[in-house]
């Protein structure tokens, strides 16, 4: 996934703002395209309960914009960084974010 999106980044040097925009207005409907038939046509056995539909959608909006941060900062990441460093980019969250959750 990580060599996708460098040889993507290769071509758009100098537009790295256009490709992340375009790679999260892609990604949102997408997103969506299978998860509004699930839930309303209840296909898949069920697998979006009543009950999760009835929760509050703010946590879900907040883990999204978090997501859509995240994706930003690896795009611009892809643009300027060597192949190798975007491997170990992701890992380096791991022990920061536990890190903040203590």
């Amino acid at each position: 996934m990580k060599i996708f999106q460098k040889l993507q980044a290769i071509p758009m040097y100098n537009y790295p703002s256009s490709l992340n925009l375009i790679q999260n207005f892609i990604y949102v409907p997408l997103c969506f395209m299978y998860i509004i038939p699930v839930s309303r046509l209840e296909l898949f056995n069920n697998s979006i309960p009543n009950e999760v539909t009835m929760m509050s959608k703010r946590p879900f909006v907040i883990m999204g914009l978090l997501d859509c941060i995240t994706c930003m900062l690896l795009t611009f990441s892809a643009v300027y960084l060597p192949g190798s460093l975007l491997i170990l980019l992701p890992q380096a969250a791991i022990p920061i974010s536990m890190f903040f959750s203590n």
